[in-house]
């Protein structure tokens, strides 16, 4: 059974990791290392990079000391935007689980916890991106993201009212 724990500013390592899941969820697709996104995608270390700042908040799934997911939100400037970005009042969401840790619920938890600690900070609503091929989206959808757009690559930016 997983424990969540909320994030600590020490938790820039664990978001690090948890940032180079978020671009391994394709379990076809060979993996690639932090670097490698980094290179490839260098706006995703966005959601990493001086982890800590005012307005980072998440959570950590951990099973026997061993961590499993992660989910977070931070708020993004307009002009260093990240790949969901909505507006500066709009944290955007982060999550990751470990390959063995995927389909129990574990991310379903995590995103739950989020959301109302969220709503409890008083945010009126929550985005991010996700590939539109991963299955991700399906949850997302049931918690009750829809879309606000696609775009060329694949990705899709969606948005939850947190009011509902």
């Amino acid at each position: 059974m997983s424990e969540l724990r909320r994030t600590t500013a020490q938790d820039g390592p664990v978001i690090l990791t948890m940032t180079e899941e978020t671009m391994n969820w394709d379990l076809e697709r060979p993996r690639e290392s932090l670097a490698e996104v980094a290179r490839t995608y260098p706006e995703i270390m966005r959601y990493a990079e001086g982890w800590g700042r005012p307005g980072d908040e998440g959570f950590v799934a951990e099973e026997e000391g061993t961590l499993v997911g992660a989910a977070w939100y931070r708020l993004f400037p307009a002009e260093a935007p990240a790949f969901g970005f909505i507006d500066e009042a709009t944290p955007e969401i982060g999550i990751a689980l470990a390959p063995e840790a995927r389909g129990h619920g574990i991310g379903t938890a995590l995103l739950a916890a989020l959301f109302d600690l969220a709503r409890d900070q008083g945010f009126s609503r929550i985005s991010l991106s996700v590939a539109i091929v991963n299955p991700a989206r399906r949850l997302y959808e049931r918690f009750g993201f829809v879309k606000v757009e696609d775009d060329d690559d694949g990705y899709r930016k969606m948005v939850l009212d947190l009011r509902d």
